[in-house]
């Protein structure tokens, strides 16, 4: 999304408008009767804003390790949510989505297993020597 902003403040600006929007949205759903779809988007979007939130707080800063785990798992359940609501026959905006179970199970297996990995990977660098944790380049 970086490339179509002209710094990271405008993006992150606009990651958090729309995260909000949909976040109220979600909330509003929830509250009209439709549960799951409204659960779906409150995760989603939800994820998305508390990254633009972080970006706007602490510009020019990588996330931290912890955001991103729970970013992906926000991510993976949203893909668990849509395949069991394909599996038990839940309808989406009133009608069932023929996509929902392929892209909630590749949601569920990315995101799931990159939060997987990213939980390994600190625990591999919290286990390492400090020497080793951070090579130099060329070494």
């Amino acid at each position: 999304m970086s490339y179509m902003f002209k710094n990271q403040r405008t993006e992150s600006i606009v990651l958090t408008i729309i995260g909000s929007f949909f976040v109220v949205a979600g909330i509003i759903m929830m509250f009209n009767g439709e549960l799951l779809f409204g659960l779906l988007a409150v995760i989603f979007f939800g994820s998305g804003l508390t990254i633009g939130v972080h970006q706007l707080a602490r510009p020019n800063q990588e996330l931290p390790a912890a955001l991103g785990i729970v970013g992906a798992l926000g991510f993976a359940l949203t893909g668990a949510l849509l395949v069991y609501g394909e599996l038990t026959g839940r309808e989406f905006l009133g009608r069932r989505q023929a996509l929902a179970l392929p892209i909630g199970l590749i949601a569920l297996i990315f995101f799931g297993g990159g939060a997987v990995l990213l939980v390994v990977q600190g625990i591999r660098r919290k286990s390492r020597p400090h020497d080793e944790a951070d090579p130099l380049p060329g070494d």
